[in-house]
């Protein structure tokens, strides 16, 4: 008893500092969104060059460490986490539960600090700092700086501010247009879009759908987004379709449309599992249906390289950094083999392990059965196209294209109409474990 008056009386003393934390969450979540967004630019690039000459004749590791400790200010977005498992939290179960989130977290940080690499950590104190936040919000947030970091990006490649970096796939150039590649600027603009579909809940009016079709053409004819095209042409016939249903009030039979929710609530572990399936069994028998159609190029390399590597690193809990992940041009120069791990699911379980691999699905899973409860259906389609993209691109773990990585704790009442800024965990808290939140 004297532990419980304990905690409600520092839960008391720290709800006063709650409009400050809030600031602060939005103040490093902008910051965290721009500084991966210009890091698919030239932008960035060029800073660092800006930044390093500022230091002529120093040591290059101090101006590393400067540089890195700058910009690592913005992982301070763990301090909204750990005052929200402290006060926010409504049950001691959701506490045990974000607290282990941020403790994984740390666990990578230690792991991979030779490399610098706070993917893990960085994600998971977003995840956490974003309970109880009104994600529709959140998702604004994103897709204007994403709109407004790819539109100043592009024009200053036209303004022969930025160069960019061009490939040739099937006989035609494919432009970046001042991102690093095709695909990045492919990626962000794809995200964007759905993104917004996701917000709409797939009702859009006549001019979202023209925009889209304009970006898709150019997309076709100059960039290289073949997945995010996919994706975006996956969601559009769904949000019309949806719209077309509700319209017209189609009938479909109840044990029809359970099966089709819990199979959307299943889409990330049915990808990802499919997926290490074929990684596992992965063969060049020319007879197996990914070898035998070059429109499934693309498809084996994504199954190949993974198996192929992981034959080199094995599997384990918390991972194997292979260093020539980043190999310049993405050649492993002594064997001449392509080593960038395209697929979100190849990255996650060979770069950070079983661990990171069974959280990553278990969060995004919890996405979709929270949908589910709400009765979000398009929503829930969405993000199972999404469940595929990842099959094939790696943004599954960032979130200035994978803003949804977002959506396991944060509030979707102004998404269903059901008030802003969590009210639904509130609501769901109070009706599920009421002595706890009492006492």
């Amino acid at each position: 008893m004297n532990a419980t008056n304990t905690n409600s009386a520092l839960k008391e003393a720290l709800k006063k500092y709650s409009k400050v934390m809030d600031r602060m969450y939005w103040i490093f979540l902008v910051a965290i969104l721009l500084y991966e967004l210009l890091g698919s630019t030239y932008f960035l690039q060029n800073f660092v060059v800006w930044f390093a000459g500022l230091f002529k004749g120093g040591s290059p590791e101090f101006v590393a460490m400067l540089y890195q400790s700058i910009v690592n200010l913005r992982l301070l977005i763990i301090i909204p986490a750990v005052y929200n498992i402290l006060v926010e939290a409504e049950t001691r179960r959701e506490q045990v539960i974000l607290s282990g989130m941020l403790l994984v977290g740390w666990i990578y940080a230690i792991l991979m600090r030779e490399q610098n690499d706070t993917y893990i950590f960085r994600d998971m104190a977003m995840i956490v700092a974003s309970y109880g936040k009104d994600y529709k919000k959140i998702a604004h947030v994103s897709m204007w700086l994403a709109g407004i970091v790819m539109l100043l990006t592009v024009s200053s490649y036209f303004l022969g501010i930025l160069p960019e970096r061009t490939l040739e796939r099937d006989g035609m150039v494919r432009h970046s247009f001042g991102t690093l590649g095709p695909t990045n600027l492919a990626g962000h603009v794809g995200f964007i879009i759905m993104t917004y579909f996701f917000v709409k809940d797939g009702k859009v009016k006549w001019m979202a759908y023209l925009v889209v079709g304009i970006l898709s053409v150019l997309n076709l004819l100059f960039v290289d987004g073949r997945t995010s095209f996919l994706s975006v042409f996956l969601i559009v016939v769904g949000s019309l379709i949806y719209q077309l249903w509700q319209k017209k009030k189609w009938p479909v039979p109840e044990p029809a449309m359970k099966l089709w929710k819990y199979l959307l609530a299943a889409s990330f572990v049915i990808c990802a599992g499919l997926f290490m399936i074929l990684v596992f069994t992965y063969t060049t028998n020319p007879a197996v249906f990914y070898n035998r159609f070059h429109v499934l190029e693309s498809f084996a390399g994504r199954i190949g390289n993974p198996n192929r590597i992981m034959g080199k690193t094995g599997l384990s809990l918390f991972g194997n950094y292979y260093e020539h992940y980043w190999v310049a041009g993405n050649v492993f120069k002594q064997t001449g083999n392509y080593e960038f791990l395209d697929s979100s699911y190849a990255r996650v379980i060979l770069m950070y392990g079983i661990v990171a691999f069974v959280l990553i699905l278990w969060l995004l899973t919890r996405v979709q059965v929270r949908l589910m409860k709400e009765k979000q259906v398009f929503r829930m389609y969405l993000l199972a196209v999404l469940a595929l993209h990842f099959v094939m691109e790696h943004h599954i773990l960032e979130p200035a294209y994978n803003i949804f990585l977002l959506l396991p704790f944060a509030g979707l009442g102004s998404l269903t109409g059901k008030g802003n800024d969590g009210d639904d965990l509130k609501v769901k808290a109070n009706e599920t474990e009421p002595a706890e939140v009492a006492g």
